[in-house]
């Protein structure tokens, strides 16, 4: 919808034409951009077309503008385009660019496919890599290597069956795998190049809200990847999600961030919560709708509903064991788990001590030097207690 003369790969119109270019093409000096008014201008055609043109010759006409005309439509309502800016407000959501029958979805798949031929490794053997792995139970609810289990494998038929969370868990793991046995053998290195790169776009997606990535190194970054994914898989199609992240960079640098919509995409779990378990079928959607909103408002009603900045969730009081320290000056180091390698546990233990915080960490007396790398556990900071 954002550009004015990129078409599909298959439609082979670029080579054609000196104009269009094809979803392939990252390089962005060579789209033609719309603007909120070039946008509307479409619109309007589209609106006067509608009543003298046949189905077939308005379908050509829509695809032609790149968009589905409605007379309900929002960007229909006159009154409302001096507050309605198509083009300078839309954002492309990365969670489902990426995450949701997104790329990395797709490339998954692609390169499993690559390890069964060159290494017969598939589902089975990455299950089982995985299933002595162990996340903090307060971060990831069920078992990740389930991602592999036959079920999902049968499921898999384009790409990888997994939700957002679930490859957000994964991929870390699964980097770690392809670098400690794939990149090793010298065997898959254009799709390993490929991967890695799609796995470090996602890193700088989470390291966006704290500022540590540039626009600049964000777009390098997808661009890269793109010519990586063609080299690596030149007899598949590039995606028009491959183009939407390349829009990414844009947006990041006119909005000062990426918005995404995991939160939305939780408030599904709350839907459908009450949707299979509401058995009166004469009233069912006022039945739904009165749980979700009792729901809500109790949720609202929380007193940390509101709250913001940094704070215990659900706080304990302070136990015995520290009552000594009360008059004490201690200083703790607070670390977080990224992974937790198998067989090893680093434990937590977060209570509130007046109005400070008291973090202890243990971890087992035999923890190997291997296991205590920056890769699994990240310093944030100290905590000291008056």
């Amino acid at each position: 919808m954002l550009c004015k003369n990129v078409v599909s790969c298959r439609s082979g119109l670029a080579e054609h034409s000196d104009y269009l270019v094809d979803i392939a093409n990252a390089d962005v000096a060579l789209w033609d951009d719309h603007t909120d008014d070039s946008l509307y201008q479409s619109v309007d055609i589209l609106t006067a077309a509608h009543p003298h043109s046949g189905v077939g010759v308005f379908g050509e006409l829509e695809k032609t503008m790149g968009m589905t005309w409605h007379k309900e439509n929002l960007l229909n309502d006159l009154s409302l385009r001096p507050h309605v800016k198509p083009a300078s407000t839309t954002m492309y959501d990365q969670m489902h660019v990426f995450l949701v029958n997104g790329l990395v979805n797709w490339e998954l798949f692609s390169f499993i496919a690559a390890m069964k031929h060159g290494f017969q490794i598939g589902y089975k053997q990455l299950h089982d890599f995985l299933k002595p792995w162990q996340w903090p139970k307060d971060k990831v609810k069920a078992k990740v290597c389930q991602v592999f289990n036959e079920k999902r494998e049968a499921s898999s038929k384009e790409h990888v069956k997994a939700g957002a969370s679930e490859l957000l868990s994964v991929y870390q793991v699964f980097r770690h795998f392809v670098e400690s046995i794939v990149a090793r053998s010298g065997k898959l290195a254009r799709e390993t190049k490929s991967l890695l790169s799609l796995f470090r776009i996602l890193d700088a997606l989470q390291c966006m809200p704290r500022g540590c990535v540039s626009v600049a190194e964000f777009h390098a970054e997808v661009v890269n990847h793109m010519r990586y994914w063609q080299e690596a898989y030149p007899d598949e199609d590039h995606k028009p999600k491959h183009h939407m992240s390349v829009h990414l960079g844009k947006m990041y640098e006119r909005h000062g961030m990426l918005w995404n919509c995991f939160v939305h995409e939780r408030k599904h779990k709350t839907l459908k919560k009450f949707a299979t378990t509401t058995s009166n079928t004469l009233n069912y959607e006022q039945s739904v709708s009165t749980d979700l909103l009792n729901a809500h408002v109790e949720a609202m009603s929380h007193p940390e509903a509101f709250n913001t900045g940094c704070y215990l969730v659900d706080p304990r009081a302070f136990i015995n064991e520290i009552r000594g320290h009360r008059h004490e000056c201690v200083c703790w180091e607070l670390m977080q788990v990224m992974v937790i390698y198998p067989r090893v546990r680093i434990c937590f233990r977060l209570v509130q001590y007046v109005h400070n915080l008291f973090v202890h960490a243990w971890t087992p007396p035999r923890l190997c030097k291997s296991c205590t790398n920056l890769k699994q556990i990240h310093t944030l900071g100290y905590i000291t207690i008056t």
